[in-house]
């Protein structure tokens, strides 16, 4: 017997999207809609074939939040970022406002911020995040979700922008650098930073190397340094430690 296959009857990137959208004086039908795994990948397909950007988001606009932490409906705000003009990212940014450090410590929504991040395209909307961001720096650094998001601004945001992060590890260095999440920022503000931020990052490192030394992480990140090769912070790591003898 020969098994021939099927072709599927409803394909979900090619479907008429009509039927997902259900009625569009509901905007509840379309968040519902947004959180399930079938229709989040219409709705993202609508956006790619369309470009509708602005009646998506007007739609949910008010449970924008609420979709970013939604294992399914966080895929259709990363679209809608990626996808929208400059004042519908403003909207954006206005509709998570203070938020912004709860939705980073999620597990879902520090994706989102991630690609709002990518996207960001004028200094003003940057330093409006940052605001954000700022509150909360030390225990984002700390947190197992905060701290992608920050290295996510780390590596895709200008040095200036990201001197907040620079401020929040050298002030917080004990804490962040002997933590498991907080050590990767501080490894990553070594890979991008400017030479006065990375000076001012290995400063507050040797200052306490003696409690450092005592910690795994800790440790971890005193090697760092002394694998940058300044002579200057090698030579008084070396005696710090030899006065422990």
């Amino acid at each position: 017997m020969k098994f021939i296959r099927k072709k599927p009857s409803v394909s979900y990137y090619s479907v008429d999207v009509s039927w997902c959208l259900l009625d569009v004086t509901k905007p509840a039908s379309l968040v519902a809609c947004c959180a399930t795994r079938q229709g989040s990948l219409i709705v993202q397909n609508y956006l790619k074939r369309f470009g509708n950007c602005s009646y998506i988001l007007e739609q949910v606009s008010l449970s924008f939040c609420d979709m970013m932490k939604d294992p399914y409906a966080n895929h259709v705000c990363q679209c809608l970022i990626t996808l929208c003009n400059e004042s519908q990212r403003d909207f954006i940014l206005s509709l998570i406002g203070h938020k912004v450090p709860q939705l980073a410590r999620d597990a879902h929504g520090n994706y989102v911020l991630q690609c709002l991040i990518k996207n960001i395209t004028t200094k003003s909307q940057a330093i409006r995040l940052i605001s954000y961001l700022a509150k909360d720096v030390k225990s984002l650094i700390m947190d197992s979700y905060g701290n992608f998001v920050l290295q996510k601004t780390i590596e895709f945001w200008p040095t200036e922008l990201t001197q907040f992060i620079y401020h929040g590890v050298c002030e917080n260095i004990l804490d962040v650098a002997c933590d498991s999440h907080g050590c990767f920022v501080v490894k990553k503000c070594f890979e991008y930073g400017t030479y006065l931020q990375k000076s001012l990052v290995q400063s507050a490192i040797v200052a306490n190397t003696l409690i450092l030394s005592q910690n795994f992480t800790g440790r971890i990140i005193l090697q760092y340094v002394l694998n940058v090769g300044e002579p200057l912070y090698f030579e008084a790591i070396k005696k710090q430690l030899q006065g422990t003898r």
